[in-house]
C-alpha cells in the first residue's frame, strides 16, 4: 500500500511538471523527453498506435516520415477494409535523444534566430520492426533548407503558418520563434513530442540569453553610475541599446496537430484575412501516394489564400515522387480550373554538426506574393 501510494504521488508530481513548462537542459532533455512520452493510460512506458488490417506485419520503410499507417488500407480484393478490426501494435518509446541548438541567419537589423530542436538517436527505437514511421525523429537537408528561407525572411509576425509533416520541428520553431502563429502538424504523435521538446527548450534559451543580457546592462549601468564617464559616449551606448531593443522579435506561439493528409479533414489553417498564410512541407516526396496526397493539400492550401513552400531533397527524384507530386497538381489544377504561380528552386544547405557538405535540395513555392524574395541569401 505505502509502494502504491508512493507511486500515486510521483505521478502527481510528474503531470504537474509537464502542465507547467518545466524543461531541463543539456543531459536532463532526455529525462524530461521520458516524462512527455510516457503512455498514462499504460503500466508500461510504450506508445501504442493503432491500426487497421495489420497482415501486413513489416511494411517496407522507404524514405523519409515511412511508408506505413498512412490513410485508409485495403484488403486482397482491394475494397476498403472498414469492418476490420482494429489491432494494437506496441512501439517501445524512444530513450535517447541527441539535443541539437541551431542559429540561422536573419536579414538586418535582426539577430540571428537560434533554436533547439530535438532528435532520436536511440538505435532499438529506430530498427523496431513495428516502428513503420521512425523518419520524422530526425533532422532532414530539405527541412534545414526551408527553415533558413524563413529565416532570411526577418520577422514573420503577421504570419500564421501551417507546417504538414512537421517531423521534429524545426520548421515550425524557427518561424514561432520568428513572431508567427504556427501550428505543427504530423501524424505521428512521436513526432510531435520532439515538437514540443524543441520549442519549450527554444524558450528556455532565449530566457536564459535574455537573462545574461540583462545582467551585462545592469553592470554597465552600475559602473556609469560609480565613475564619471563622457557624456556623448553613455548617449551613443543608450542609443544602440535602444536600437538592439526595437530589433527583437516577438516570439509568437506553437501548437501541436495529429493530421493524416490521407483524410477529408481540411487543413488546420487559419482564417484571418488580415495575416499571411504560409503552409509548408518538407522531406515528403519519397513515396508515391505520399507525394500525390501533399500534391492534393497543396492545392486545398493555395485555394485558402496560402504561400505554399514545399523541400525537397534528393530522394524525392530519385524514387520518383517529385515527378508524380507535379503530375498530380498539374491535373488538380485542370480539375478545379485553376493554375497558381509556380517556381522550383535549386539550393544545397551546409551543416557542420551533422557532418553535411553539401546536401541538394529543391524547394517549390506555390501562389507566393508578387514581391516575395525566393533565392535564399
Amino acid at each position: 500500500m505505502r509502494m502504491k501510494i508512493l507511486l500515486c504521488l510521483l505521478l502527481i508530481t510528474t503531470r504537474c511538471l509537464c502542465c507547467s513548462g518545466f524543461a531541463p537542459h543539456d543531459s536532463k532533455v532526455a529525462s524530461f523527453s521520458k516524462t512527455l512520452f510516457r503512455n498514462n493510460n499504460s503500466n508500461n512506458n510504450n506508445i501504442v498506435l493503432s491500426a487497421k488490417n495489420s497482415a501486413k506485419k513489416n511494411p517496407k520503410k522507404k524514405g523519409p516520415r515511412g511508408s506505413g499507417g498512412r490513410g485508409k488500407t485495403k484488403n486482397d480484393e482491394g475494397d476498403d477494409d472498414d469492418d476490420a478490426p482494429e489491432a494494437q501494435i506496441t512501439v517501445p518509446e524512444p530513450t535517447k535523444f541527441r539535443r541539437q541548438i541551431i542559429s540561422l541567419p536573419r536579414p538586418d537589423p535582426y539577430p540571428p534566430v537560434r533554436v533547439c530542436i530535438v532528435e532520436v538517436s536511440d538505435v532499438e527505437w529506430w530498427n523496431n520492426e513495428n516502428n513503420v514511421n521512425p523518419f520524422g525523429g530526425k533532422l532532414w537537408p530539405s527541412g534545414l533548407a526551408v527553415a533558413q528561407f524563413l529565416g532570411s525572411m526577418g520577422s514573420l509576425e503577421n504570419c500564421d503558418l501551417l507546417e504538414i509533416g512537421c517531423g521534429n520541428g524545426l520548421c515550425s520553431i524557427v518561424a514561432a520563434e520568428s513572431g508567427a502563429r504556427v501550428v505543427a502538424s504530423d501524424i505521428s504523435p512521436t513526432t510531435l513530442k520532439l515538437t514540443k521538446i524543441g520549442w519549450i527548450e527554444t524558450q528556455k534559451e532565449r530566457q536564459k540569453k535574455k537573462a545574461k543580457l540583462d545582467m551585462e546592462k545592469k553592470n554597465r549601468d552600475d559602473d556609469e553610475d560609480s565613475v564619471d564617464g563622457d557624456a556623448n559616449e553613455n548617449e551613443n551606448e543608450n542609443a544602440n541599446d535602444n536600437e538592439n531593443e526595437s530589433s527583437e522579435i516577438k516570439p509568437g506561439s506553437l501548437n501541436t496537430f495529429i493530421l493524416d493528409i490521407f483524410t477529408d479533414r481540411p487543413l488546420p489553417m487559419s482564417n484571418s484575412e488580415n495575416r499571411t498564410k504560409i503552409v509548408t512541407a518538407t522531406a515528403m516526396m519519397y513515396d508515391a501516394d505520399v507525394a500525390q496526397g501533399l500534391a492534393r493539400r497543396a492545392v486545398e492550401a493555395c485555394a485558402r489564400g496560402a504561400w505554399v513552400i514545399i523541400g525537397d531533397d534528393d530522394t524525392g527524384e530519385r524514387e520518383g515522387g517529385r515527378q508524380l507530386f507535379t503530375a498530380e497538381l498539374d491535373r488538380m489544377e485542370k480539375e478545379k480550373g485553376v493554375q497558381f504561380s509556380r517556381v522550383w528552386k535549386q539550393s544545397a544547405v551546409k551543416y557542420k554538426p551533422l557532418q553535411w557538405s553539401e546536401k541538394p535540395v529543391r524547394l517549390l513555392h506555390l501562389n507566393a506574393p508578387p514581391d516575395a524574395k525566393l533565392d535564399l541569401p
